[in-house]
């Protein structure tokens, strides 16, 4: 079985977990406009918000990307934007994940599928 993993650098990877870390620290620390305890109460909440704006961010770079949303000099705007928007949404209500959902590679999961 394949991840999207294979074959990416180690220091490539080590930056995306690292990224993962830090977002999710961001949102317990109130980067959503309050505190959130990171808490096994908590734990599907905190990583529905992290999926939620690394969704919003890949989405939204792939468009940029492949020329689908415009016009480029405006996108650090556009991206400002956008974010703050999500973050306006996730400070009112946090999506929580489904249980046995996993984030990154699913090799590196441990799923309860």
């Amino acid at each position: 079985m394949s991840s999207p993993n294979d074959g990416r650098p180690a220091i490539e990877r080590a930056a995306a977990e690292n990224t993962k870390a830090l977002l999710a620290g961001v949102i317990v620390k109130g980067g959503l406009g309050r505190a959130i305890p990171n808490t096994a109460r908590n734990e599907r909440k905190i990583a529905g918000a992290f999926l939620a704006c690394w969704s919003l961010l890949h989405g939204l770079t792939m468009l940029l990307a492949d020329g689908l949303v415009g016009p480029r000099k405006i996108s650090d705007e556009l991206a400002d934007s956008l974010v703050r928007g999500m973050l306006d949404g996730l400070a009112t209500k946090l999506p929580a994940l489904p249980p046995g959902t996993w984030i990154g590679s699913s090799n590196d999961q441990s799923s309860s599928e």
